[in-house]
């Protein structure tokens, strides 16, 4: 039994939709760190990374775990020193006596008008290399996507 991988599959992976995506990840957060750089709220890449995955709403942190692919004491620990920043808060759930919510402060919230900025900035970098055109091509299409996968009442393709 051989461990190698073909050249058929090893092609495939390279060009995969979903390596794609994280290679263009990879780049977004490295430009978006670069931009953070001195700024008001600089913040660790996990830092980062959960703030980004909270988007304006409200989840657990056994969801952020989740979501993120992290323990929930990985996910307790950053979220913990967000809160020391000034920039979540934990509030209580509704219906539940143990679980708290992670939730966008005041202060929170003007950083994410700064991370706006940042994402604007960088897919203004994408015109560059892919054009305008193509970039709002590529995001109708994921969200295309997104809704036809998360649509219950949306048949199977």
């Amino acid at each position: 039994m051989s461990t190698m991988i073909d050249n058929n599959s090893k092609e495939f992976l390279a060009t995969s939709i979903k390596g794609l995506l994280q290679d263009t990840l990879e780049w977004m957060e490295s430009r978006n760190a670069e931009l953070r750089r001195g700024s008001e709220f600089e913040g660790t890449p996990a830092e980062a990374k959960l703030f980004a995955t909270l988007r304006g709403r409200a989840r657990s942190i056994s969801d952020l775990a989740r979501v993120m692919g992290l323990s929930r004491q990985a996910v307790h620990n950053t979220v913990h020193r967000l809160i020391s920043a000034g920039v979540v808060d934990l509030v209580p759930m509704e219906g539940s006596k143990r679980d708290k919510l992670v939730q966008i402060t005041e202060r929170g919230q003007e950083i994410q008008k700064m991370a706006a900025k940042n994402l604007k900035r960088i897919e203004r970098d994408m015109h560059k290399t892919i054009g305008a055109e193509n970039v709002e091509l590529l995001r109708s299409l994921l969200l295309e996507h997104l809704k036809a996968v998360s649509d219950p009442n949306q048949p199977e393709r």
